[in-house]
C-alpha cells in the first residue's frame, strides 16, 4: 500500500522571514560597525598626518636657528625662538626641547611650563620620527629630529611637540555620537531588513498562494510578478507557468477524448 505525504507550503514564510530579517540585520550592523571603525581609524590617521606636516614645517625653520660645533650647541638666529607659541602657553603652543646624545639639555622653550618631555633616543634611520605621549594630562604629538654636526654625524636631538588634545576631543565626541545614535541606527537597520525580507519573499509568497489555489478544475491561473528571466525567480516563474500551461492543455485534451 502506497502512502502519500503532503507538505504544507503555507508556513514556509512563517519561520523563514524572521530568520532572513535577523541575518540581514546582523550583516548590516556588522558592516555599519566595520565602516565606523574604519572611518575613525582613517580620521585619526589624517589628523595625525596634518600634525606631522605642521611639526615638520616648524622643525625646518628651527633647524636654521641652531648649529653644533665641536660638541657645543650654538644659537645662530634668535628670531626663530621669538615666536609667541614657543614663549607662552597659547591655544596651540609648541614645546621645544633640545639635548645632546648624553642627555644634557641644551635648550627648553618657555612654553614648557608644567610639561615634561622625556629624553628619548628613537632607534630609527629616519631623520624625523613622530610619537604620541601624555604629559601633565595633556596629549602631545612630538617630532624627534636628529641634529648633525659639520661632519654629518648625529650630535643631538631636537624635540618639537604640539598639543593634540583637540584631535582626541574630536575623536571622543565622534565615538560618543556613534554610541548615542546606535539604537536609532539599529532600529532603522531592522526596519530596512524587514522591508527587504518582505520584498525578497514576495514572489515566493505569490507562488505559495497560487499553489494553494490551483486544483484539478482550476488551472487557468498564472504567476504574475516582475522578475529577470535570467535569474532564479524568473526561471522558476517561467517553469511553473509552462507547467500549468501543459497541465491545462492536457486536461483539455482529456475532456475532448471523453
Amino acid at each position: 500500500r502506497r502512502h502519500t505525504r503532503y507538505i504544507s507550503v503555507t508556513g514556509v514564510q512563517t519561520c523563514a522571514l524572521p530568520i532572513y530579517t535577523l541575518w540581514n540585520t546582523a550583516i548590516m550592523v556588522f558592516l555599519y560597525l566595520v565602516f565606523n571603525i574604519f572611518m575613525l581609524g582613517l580620521l585619526h590617521y589624517i589628523l595625525d598626518e596634518n600634525l606631522n606636516k605642521k611639526l615638520a614645517h616648524e622643525t625646518e625653520h628651527l633647524e636654521k636657528a641652531f648649529k653644533i660645533v665641536n660638541g657645543e650647541f650654538k644659537i645662530v638666529n634668535n628670531s626663530e625662538l621669538e615666536e609667541r607659541d614657543l614663549n607662552k602657553v597659547t591655544d596651540d603652543p609648541f614645546y621645544l626641547q633640545i639635548y645632546s646624545l648624553n642627555g644634557m639639555i641644551w635648550l627648553q622653550s618657555k612654553s614648557m611650563k608644567g610639561i615634561v618631555l622625556p629624553i628619548d633616543f628613537p632607534k630609527t634611520d629616519k631623520k624625523t620620527y613622530f610619537k604620541d605621549l601624555k604629559s601633565n594630562k595633556e596629549h602631545i604629538r612630538i617630532a624627534y629630529t636628529k641634529m648633525y654636526n659639520k661632519n654629518g654625524k648625529v650630535a643631538g636631538i631636537m624635540q618639537l611637540g604640539t598639543s593634540d588634545s583637540l584631535l582626541n576631543e574630536f575623536i571622543r565626541k565622534t565615538i560618543f555620537f556613534n554610541v548615542v545614535s546606535f539604537p536609532i541606527v539599529l532600529l532603522l537597520i531592522f526596519a530596512v531588513s524587514i522591508f527587504l525580507a518582505k520584498k525578497s519573499y514576495m514572489p515566493i509568497n505569490k507562488i505559495i498562494n497560487l499553489a494553494n489555489e490551483i486544483s484539478a478544475t482550476n488551472l487557468n491561473k498564472r504567476l504574475e510578478y516582475y522578475a529577470d528571466p535570467d535569474d532564479e525567480l524568473g526561471r522558476l516563474k517561467d517553469t511553473l507557468n509552462n507547467l500549468f500551461d501543459r497541465l491545462e492543455i492536457g486536461r483539455a485534451s482529456c475532456r475532448e477524448r471523453v
